[in-house]
């Protein structure tokens, strides 16, 4: 199991998590938690960790970024239970506009193992 963490992650239909890590198991996400300080056996990237469905991995129109900020305390309580039930890869988006939170032109789609 391998843990990651990023500035945001991006959970398509949630909204950009500040503040979270994940941990990855065969290759799916497998849980997400709330990542305050920083903790032993997790890798930090820049960017954003987009949580993608196999559809979402190339998405690129710009309504697909379109999320609100979404602090530890507003996650949804249900939102363990939906990584069972839709499996989700990690995609590292580096370099991206924090500004606009949206990717650049120079934005690469890096799956994470």
């Amino acid at each position: 199991m391998k843990r990651y963490a990023s500035h945001y992650l991006l959970w398509p239909g949630v909204g950009y998590l500040k503040q979270f890590a994940i941990e990855v198991q065969d290759g799916y996400v497998v849980r997400i938690y709330p990542c305050m300080e920083e903790r032993e056996s997790v890798e930090w990237h820049p960017g954003v960790l987009l949580l993608a469905a196999e559809k979402d991995i190339q998405a690129k129109e710009p309504s697909f970024f379109r999320h609100p900020v979404i602090s530890p305390e507003e996650l949804p309580d249900q939102a363990e239970s939906l990584l069972a039930v839709e499996k989700r890869k990690a995609v590292l988006l580096y370099p991206f506009d924090f500004t606009c939170l949206r990717p650049v032109g120079e934005t690469r789609h890096t799956p994470l193992p």
